[in-house]
């Protein structure tokens, strides 16, 4: 995991944390739920060499804290990713999002095209509506839930739980020290992001992106995940799909190298990457 030191965008902007490393064109990485910039340490190492690579933590992320407010939702995230992107003033920028960062990925891209050179979306996830993909069938309301344990303390049990439903069972086990590290830091986030009614992804918000996309699945994911890259292949005008073998809804952890290899690829065919 990266050490700091860590950067802080100004309260007047957007007042952000990152991490960053290397020079020359900006890549930036948006980690998803329960995560922050931590997560990407493996592509800041990597990616460093060939670009100025940035990792942000979205409001209320590690190294702050949800104090228990109503602003940690999509909608203001991507506000906020926004004027960071503007703050920077470097141009458009690669930009990576994975899960939840690829919802707030894709309203980036639709909203201020002018901000993002390529979009590289990496199992994207959360909230969606019927104009993105039919209506799923409604899940058997469980009383034990990720979110029921947190709200209750009981932290480790709604983080494994949660683990094991977008890993698969076992995922808690098998996990990265490093990453059970992040989502005990964010667990409480979960409760903000419950009650979150932002915009879902929608149609209209894929088929708005402009930039080259690559749309990044693995071989073990929950088949929700695989639908969505499925609809965003069919509506993002430029999309490029790439898969990586064997890996989980966190193959840059479990298979940096090769993830590596799939993102610098999609770089290497742009121009001026």
């Amino acid at each position: 995991m990266i050490d700091p030191p860590l950067h802080r965008a100004p309260p007047a902007g957007c007042n952000l944390v990152y991490l960053q490393r290397g020079d020359g064109a900006p890549l930036v990485f948006i980690h998803g739920a329960l995560c922050d910039a931590r997560y990407w340490a493996p592509q800041l190492e990597f990616f460093s060499q060939s670009h100025r690579a940035i990792a942000v933590s979205l409001r209320h992320c590690w190294p702050d804290v949800w104090d228990g407010g109503d602003d940690y939702t999509a909608g203001r995230h991507v506000d906020d990713l926004i004027a960071f992107l503007g703050w920077l003033d470097a141009g458009p920028v690669h930009l990576v999002g994975h899960s939840r960062g690829g919802r707030l990925a894709i309203h980036v891209a639709a909203r201020a095209p002018g901000l993002v050179k390529s979009l590289a979306l990496y199992q994207p996830g959360g909230a969606y509506d019927a104009t993105f993909l039919p209506p799923a069938p409604a899940p058997t309301l469980a009383v034990d839930t990720p979110l029921a344990r947190i709200m209750a303390g009981e932290i480790e049990g709604g983080l494994k739980m949660f683990l094991d439903g977008v890993a698969g069972d076992g995922g808690w086990e098998s996990a990265r020290d490093d990453l059970r590290t992040i989502l005990r830091a964010n667990a409480r986030t979960l409760i903000a992001m419950s009650r979150d009614a932002s915009e879902p992804m929608t149609r209209a918000a894929a088929e708005a992106i402009k930039a080259p996309t690559l749309l990044i699945g693995g071989d073990a994911i929950p088949t929700g995940f695989i639908r969505v890259l499925d609809a965003l292949e069919g509506y993002v005008k430029d999309a490029h799909r790439a898969r990586i073998a064997s890996a989980s809804h966190f193959a840059n952890l479990e298979n940096p190298q090769i993830f590596n290899i799939v993102l610098a690829a999609f770089l290497g065919r742009l121009p001026q990457a």
